[in-house]
């Protein structure tokens, strides 16, 4: 078929006696023969329920909306058809109604939709259709294909879903638009896979997904890792048990080490310059001896620049700064033995606890346990 009424010729000004025009009347002759089929005798009256009052009410609501989209079509009112032949399937499908909703989304440049519903209306279209009627929905459904591409999708397992580009698709065929499109394939229990599919006018593309099992989460079906209980638990963070305090604990020996350096360096400085002083002091009364040999009693008090003076004058300083030195570091010893012997009775023992203090009636006492 090299041409089909659709918008080459209906745009032109051509009045349609061609396959088009054709397949609105059949179409729409049909229609209405379904719409009012002739009533068959019955040999007793049938009750009809309230299933039987809502089909009829949706059967005559579909066929309002169809004649409304045949009057809207003959109008060349494409949008008004669309809409209604659309709301017309959704109440009862019927393959002339896809038909006519394919041609209405043909008129407006919906050519994926259009191949959609005509595939939709040659499927469910009956074998005693006539010929002619049939054909002339083959043809605009070749018409709607050369604007789209088609994929055939098959899926494994068989009930996944197919999306395109996030909204559900019919697994027998998808049509795309010019364009890139997303074809997805979805199941319950199984992975998501995806692929990218750029579509072109008369493309012909074939899919097939074969879904992987999901994989069950971490520590079994459950989704969570089974907790140890009793011996098989561990430590709490930080690998102490409970109750432990190593911070504490590691602190107080910290100290406690720190505070016996310092004792020792201020014993070591104070016995140090101890030696230091008796040294000086020996040197001073040698030199003081010598003085009073050679300059006299008072002779470093008129002559302080005589070699002798000089010399008993340092050896006299030299003491006194050693001296000082010396009580220096016994004070600091003494302080850090203080302050040693403090940590250890007045830091609490990480594994004791606090003092406490009890009264006995009976023995008419105080008592206080604990560390101190």
């Amino acid at each position: 078929m090299t041409t089909i009424c659709f918008r080459r010729f209906l745009s032109g000004g051509f009045a349609c006696a061609t396959p088009l025009a054709i397949l609105i009347t059949a179409l729409c002759s049909d229609a209405h023969a379904h719409a009012r089929p002739q009533s068959q005798p019955q040999s007793q009256p049938q009750s009809q329920g309230p299933g039987a009052s809502a089909s009829d009410a949706t059967r005559q609501k579909a066929e309002q909306l169809f004649a409304r989209g045949v009057a809207a079509m003959q109008k060349k009112d494409w949008a008004t058809a669309y809409q209604a032949f659309d709301e017309s399937f959704a109440q009862r499908a019927s393959h002339d109604a896809a038909a006519n909703l394919a041609q209405a989304a043909f008129k407006l440049n919906r050519f994926a939709v259009a191949a959609q519903y005509f595939s939709v209306a040659l499927r469910m279209m009956p074998t005693s259709e006539p010929p002619k009627r049939k054909a002339a929905v083959e043809r605009a459904f070749e018409e709607a294909k050369k604007e789209v591409t088609a994929v055939s999708v098959t899926v494994e397992p068989a009930d996944a879903r197919v999306l395109v580009d996030g909204t559900p698709q019919p697994l027998d065929a998808v049509f795309l638009e010019p364009g890139e499109h997303t074809i997805e394939a979805r199941a319950e229990g199984f992975e998501t896979k995806r692929e990218k599919v750029v579509a072109v006018k008369g493309g012909d593309r074939r899919l097939a997904f074969r879904l992987q099992k999901a994989k069950a989460p971490a520590g079994g079906e459950g989704g969570a890792a089974p907790v140890p209980t009793g011996s098989e638990q561990g430590p709490p963070p930080g690998g102490a048990a409970s109750g432990d305090k190593p911070d504490e604990s590691s602190a107080r020996t910290t100290v406690l080490i720190a505070e016996g350096v310092v004792a020792a360096v201020g014993l070591g400085v104070g016995v140090g310059y101890l030696f230091a002083k008796s040294s000086a002091e020996d040197d001073r009364d040698r030199l003081k001896q010598r003085s009073i040999a050679e300059v006299g009693a008072n002779g470093c008090a008129s002559q302080p620049e005589a070699s002798v003076c000089v010399d008993l004058e340092d050896a006299a300083d030299r003491a006194r700064k050693n001296a000082t030195l010396s009580t220096v570091g016994f004070v600091g010893a003494g302080v850090a033995v203080i302050g040693l012997g403090a940590t250890w009775l007045l830091w609490p023992s990480p594994k004791s606890g606090k003092p406490r203090v009890a009264v006995d009636p009976m023995r008419r006492s105080v008592m206080v346990t604990g560390q101190f």
